[in-house]
């Protein structure tokens, strides 16, 4: 904890649980907490910052968020640039093993058509009716 400055701020740090803070606003006036390194809030699905109207800025690659009065308290769950990458790479990845997983279906429906073909079998695709026997 430092003490008030000559301008009357306050500046101090607190405890973290992984990629999220959250503390109780002590005083009115206006908050200012600085991430750490590399740590980003820009997308709404990766992150989430309570109350709204802040303003950020990046000053040596952290992002400084700002509230002029944020009321009853801060809570900020953030990520890393890292993260943006990896949840990336794993989304591409998901995307090529479902294409590819529908290309290797539709190309055994293919073959199945072929070699049914090839010995002749004669399927009435027409015939909706019941079994026989049962006519």
């Amino acid at each position: 904890l430092r003490l008030p400055a000559a301008n009357g701020t306050v500046a101090y740090t607190a405890p973290r649980s992984g990629k999220s803070f959250s503390i109780p606003t002590f005083v009115e006036g206006s908050h200012r907490l600085d991430l750490p390194g590399n740590a980003r809030v820009t997308i709404p699905l990766l992150s989430q910052v309570s109350p709204d109207g802040y303003d950020t800025t990046v000053r040596d690659d952290r992002v400084v968020l700002r509230w002029s009065d944020p009321g009853g308290g801060l809570s900020v769950r953030y990520y890393l640039v890292r993260d943006l990458y990896l949840f990336g790479g794993l989304t591409l990845v998901g995307v090529a093993l479902a294409v590819g997983g529908t290309a290797y279906y539709l190309l055994g429906i293919h073959r199945a058509k072929q070699r049914r073909d090839e010995v002749d079998l004669d399927v009435e695709y027409d015939d909706d009716g019941p079994p026989p026997g049962m006519r």
